[in-house]
């Protein structure tokens, strides 16, 4: 397979913490002469290198049991400047050659993402072949490496707190967990009764409400709940996916049982069990007992139970191979429990179309990324469908009723809630979600991005979503100055968030500055006018096609709403802004979307 260019999705940075390549050091550095490095992160990228890191669990079989796994991650470099030789004491960079150092691994394209982060374990280099190694540990390794009491007195009762009073407990600063949904913070059962690690102490709250957790690229600890996944569009395979090498469908006796025992923390003697005939047939007795308390022992049998009960059926996905960067950054933002859609009609790398096509929809549980400074990047997932959802699929196809009449029409809805977030010069990140103006881009040193929401859209009869439209009126450039080539991004927002009730930027605003996560999937880009007081119509189909129930060919995604980023949210020539529905109500947002619906 011809690999994209590089150019095409971005190149790999490798990057240390720790003083610049100009900081004195102490072999030559007096007192009162020079100054003192400060700390940040340095570039210590070779002439070529080749990483390979994963995250989450590396093991489909377990369905609502999945853990996120520890583990190390490599870096291979060719270095004939031996920048990276730890016994080099000549080298700019001998300061944070060290184990126990920060390490990254960083994306850099349009955007910079971080891929992975974590510490060094084993730095190593071949003086014959110019070739070094870096070993380092994730996160997760880190939260293993802390070992929290018993019952611990003051734990709380909620999931998001008792990860947040670990961190705090553990004196852990550099992961942080990530802010409670909109519907609130699920109660988890008590403390442990025995010593654990930190991450130990996660996982068990976590599987208490049967929530997936892991730890993100930016080391924050996330949580899903596997009876809600999320569909992201990813889309891997098939004409219009990403591109994927190979498929290889696995499934076994591993991980079934028939029988599944709880206890309820209102009475933590008695067992609730809920057992599976037929899956009796197939392993006997075989069953799973959660011993500790949960919350609602009943529900926690039967929805574990239902995953358990019968063989899950995992796709172990070969290489796949983003083309664009909105491809590689639509792989990494996923997350465990998120959805991948997954088609496959050809084998042998598009030589030979298949008699049978694969069409699924797993959820995934984890992945690799590989970067090479020579030849991109490429991705690999774990990915895993339920039982239940592998056996409705074994059923013979419904009788598709004739096709019903339908009339085309237009709907208008209003922004229900909006917010400007806020990045000072000093990097204090704000918010106001009050205030009248939402400006989008770059201006004086500052940042600005936008949310807005739609939250009453109306699927209930819809058949098929033709097309939307998003409609915004630029400002009287109140907060900002309309740069010379005005360009956003409008994307879609994949958490929840509120617009908050401060009327200029604030750090106490229910939400600042970046905002909530949101998807390049499906974003439109658009060059907008220059101005005042006019009507902008962006086009956002694949937004609102995403949002729609999946009977309307959509993907039944939460809408969040749209997120406003500039298309170079550092460079000023890019910037504009837009009236707040606070405003008035003929400058509102909207969204207009044509659909089908029943004549």
């Amino acid at each position: 397979m011809t690999l994209p260019p590089l150019a095409a999705i971005g190149t790999v940075r490798l990057e240390l913490f720790g003083p610049g390549p100009a900081a004195s050091r102490w072999s030559t550095a007096l007192w009162g002469q020079g100054t003192w490095g400060s700390q940040d992160w340095q570039d210590v990228t070779p002439q070529s290198l080749n990483a390979k890191a994963s995250w989450g669990a590396d093991d489909g079989a377990r369905g609502v049991l999945a853990i996120a796994a520890a583990g190390t991650w490599n870096v291979r470099t060719y270095d004939p400047d031996r920048k990276l030789d730890p016994s080099n004491p000549y080298s700019q960079f001998s300061s944070v050659l060290h184990p126990g150092g920060k390490v990254r691994i960083r994306y850099v394209g349009a955007v910079v993402r971080t891929v992975k982060s974590g510490i060094i374990d084993e730095i190593s280099y071949d003086l014959d072949t110019e070739t070094g190694a870096i070993r380092a540990t994730d996160g997760v390794s880190v939260l293993e490496g802390v070992a929290i009491p018993a019952a611990t007195a003051g734990a709380p009762t909620t999931l998001r707190a008792r990860a947040r009073w670990l961190l705090g407990l553990a004196a852990i600063v550099d992961i942080t967990v990530e802010p409670d949904p909109l519907d609130g913070d699920p109660t988890v059962g008590p403390a442990p009764t025995e010593q654990a690690t930190v991450w130990e102490w996660i996982n068990t709250a976590a599987l208490d409400v049967l929530r997936a957790s892991w730890l993100d690229p930016d080391n924050v600890i996330r949580f899903r709940p596997f009876g809600d996944p999320n569909d992201l569009g990813l889309s891997i395979g098939g004409d219009d996916g990403i591109p994927l090498d190979n498929i290889s469908p696995i499934t076994s006796l591993v991980g079934i049982v028939s029988k599944v025992i709880a206890y309820d923390v209102t009475a933590p003697t008695v067992a609730i069990t809920r057992t599976n005939e037929l899956a009796k047939t197939l392993v006997g007795n075989a069953f799973y007992e959660r011993k500790r308390p949960v919350p609602s022992a009943a529900a926690w049998a039967t929805n574990a139970l239902a995953d358990l009960s019968g063989a899950a059926l995992q796709y172990a996905l070969g290489t796949i191979r983003p083309r664009t960067e909105a491809e590689f950054l639509s792989l990494l933002d996923s997350g465990m429990v998120d959805i991948a859609h997954v088609n496959i009609t050809k084998r042998n790398q598009g030589r030979e179309v298949l008699a049978t096509p694969i069409e699924a929809a797993p959820r995934i549980l984890g992945g690799t990324f590989q970067a090479d400074t020579l030849t991109g990047w490429t991705a690999g997932l774990v990915t895993y469908v339920t039982a239940a959802e592998w056996s409705d699929a074994a059923l013979p196809p419904p009788i598709i009723p004739p096709p019903v009449s339908t009339q085309t029409v237009t709907r208008t809805y209003t922004c229900t809630a909006d917010s400007r977030l806020f990045q000072t010069s000093g990097g204090s990140n704000l918010g106001s979600g009050a205030e009248g103006e939402l400006p989008v881009g770059g201006y004086q040193s500052t940042k600005n991005r936008a949310l807005l929401a739609f939250a009453s859209i109306n699927w209930g009869d819809v058949k098929e979503v033709v097309s939307a439209e998003l409609r915004l009126t630029t400002s009287t450039q109140v907060n900002i100055a309309f740069g010379s080539a005005p360009k956003i991004r409008v994307q879609r927002v994949t958490g929840a968030w509120s617009e908050g009730s401060a009327s200029s930027p604030s750090g106490s605003n229910a939400v600042v500055y970046p905002g909530p996560a949101a998807t390049s999937t499906g974003e439109s880009v658009d060059s907008v006018t220059r101005t005042q007081g006019a009507l902008e119509v962006i086009p956002i189909t694949a937004i609102a096609k995403a949002w729609a129930p999946v009977a309307a060919g959509g993907s039944n995604a939460k809408n969040y709403g749209v997120r406003l980023v500039s298309y170079g949210e550092s460079d000023a020539k890019y910037t504009t802004e837009y009236w707040a529905r606070e405003h008035g109500a003929g400058t509102r947002a909207e969204i207009r979307i044509t659909v089908k619906i029943p004549a």
